[in-house]
């Protein structure tokens, strides 16, 4: 994908990443539940896509959503 498709991508995934943290925080491993893939697939998925928008690592943007990947996967994830 070009950068401008990626730059999307990363804003949605980020939208994403923050919903599914502030849920975890009140409905906890419930959360997981709710959603086709369970926890260990969204956290692979998250984790690699990560990985995948590392061309966008100079922004902050990116930082923030591997943090929160972290934070809620409780995973040191290389980014």
């Amino acid at each position: 994908a070009d950068y401008n498709t990626k730059l999307i991508i990363l804003a949605d995934k980020l939208s994403n990443i923050r919903s599914i943290y502030r849920n975890l925080e009140t409905m906890g491993d419930a959360l997981w539940d709710k959603f086709n893939a369970g926890y260990e697939d969204q956290k692979w998925y998250s984790i690699e896509m990560c990985k995948a928008l590392k061309e966008l690592s100079g922004l902050a943007m990116h930082e923030e959503y591997c943090r929160y990947v972290k934070l809620v996967f409780d995973d040191n994830t290389s980014s």
